[in-house]
């Protein structure tokens, strides 16, 4: 496992959990440099195991929520700008089962007894920051007082999703932190075959016609919001090995937001450097995300091949 978690002088309760994921083998057609995914899109199955540290604070004071010290996702890629942080208080389910319901994205509805949110202006957040569907309520007057488990979770502006995550417990202190090992993550991949692509290119994408995710879920394709374009300096042998040792930590990275589309050229991809195109150096892997849900995972992830 890579990022695992140590003891800073906290309460750590690494949670290992693993959601296992099926992996598709459909055809994909392709025709004029367009990659027409159907079905699961020949998306790589992904097995995902999740490590979640738990801390203690007092239930009476004003903590203060901190990620000054954060510095990667859950994935292992540079941490998107925290546009909200979130407090859940979950009743009937633990923090096994809580971390379990993250990676599989099955975490109902109907257990959340509460929520707060934060707008941080700065890297910290305090309870007296927090707010209930806009409305100040103190998290004090439910915070050791509901039977609940209570989860802190990031979300990353420009539709980068959950970024990371951490669980807090009423006990002693004034401030809970989180950090590059609060949260962990170790990808398991069963790779399908790759998609052609011709070298130099940036293809069009075309999904509209996915209707099956890399876990095996039924997915709505109008419910991908986010693209992803990633290049691993590793061999395609050594692919498997470095997701589970590292994630995507050693990958640069370009995004595009596709809210309300679906399909867009890899050509409009946006990262810190510019996109030239797929060449035969290293691993090339494409994902579609659904920022809004509850899984840090892509929903669908295919490894592009060269020509």
């Amino acid at each position: 496992m890579w990022r695992t978690s140590t003891d800073r002088g906290r309460g750590l309760a690494l949670l290992a959990l693993v959601a296992a994921a099926a992996c598709g083998e459909r055809p994909h057609d392709s025709a004029d440099d367009v990659l027409r995914l159907v079905g699961d899109g020949g998306s790589c199955g992904l097995t995902a195991t999740l490590g979640v540290s738990s801390q203690v604070v007092d239930p009476g004071v004003d903590v203060r929520i901190s990620w000054e010290d954060l510095t990667l996702d859950l994935l292992g890629l540079p941490l998107a700008e925290v546009q909200q942080l979130r407090l859940w208080a979950f009743s009937g389910l633990g923090e096994a089962e809580l971390a379990a319901g993250l990676v599989a994205g099955s975490i109902e509805q109907s257990s959340v007894l509460t929520q707060y949110t934060c707008q941080p202006q700065a890297q910290a957040c305090s309870f007296s920051e927090l707010e209930v569907f806009g409305h100040d309520y103190d998290v004090r007057d439910d915070f050791g007082v509901l039977d609940a488990t209570w989860l802190i979770t990031l979300h990353g502006a420009d539709r980068r999703g959950l970024q990371a995550v951490g669980f807090i417990q009423p006990g002693s202190g004034e401030l809970a932190s989180l950090d590059d090992q609060s949260g962990s993550m170790s990808l398991e991949l069963t790779l399908a075959p790759a998609l052609a692509v011709a070298q130099g290119s940036g293809p069009s994408l075309d999904w509209s016609g996915l209707d099956t995710d890399a876990q095996g879920h039924p997915l709505s394709a109008y419910r991908l919001d986010m693209l992803g374009l990633f290049h691993l300096p590793v061999a395609i042998d050594q692919l498997e090995a470095t997701l589970r040792e590292q994630g995507l930590a050693d990958a640069s990275a370009w995004w595009l937001d596709v809210a309300g589309r679906d399909d867009a050229s890899l050509e409009e991809l946006q990262g810190e450097q510019g996109f030239g195109g797929i060449d035969d150096q290293g691993t090339w892997l494409l994902a579609l995300f659904e920022s809004s849900g509850v899984s840090p995972l892509p929903r669908v992830l295919v490894v592009l091949a060269p020509q």
